[in-house]
């Protein structure tokens, strides 16, 4: 194998280590927020109904 290669395979691993890591950090913030939004939306109901949530 030559250097030229071995540069691109290294350059293809970069570019998929650099996509699963964002795939990665927008799956966990994107959870993050759902459940915000739920705690948030459960929280609305609960003050609709007339519980006092804490």
């Amino acid at each position: 194998m030559d250097n030229e290669t071995i540069s691109e395979l290294a350059a293809h691993a970069l570019r998929v280590i650099a996509a699963v890591t964002v795939c990665a950090c927008a799956a966990i913030a994107g959870c993050a927020v759902a459940m915000t939004v739920l705690v948030y939306a459960v929280k609305a109901f609960a003050w609709a109904v007339g519980i006092t949530p804490a």
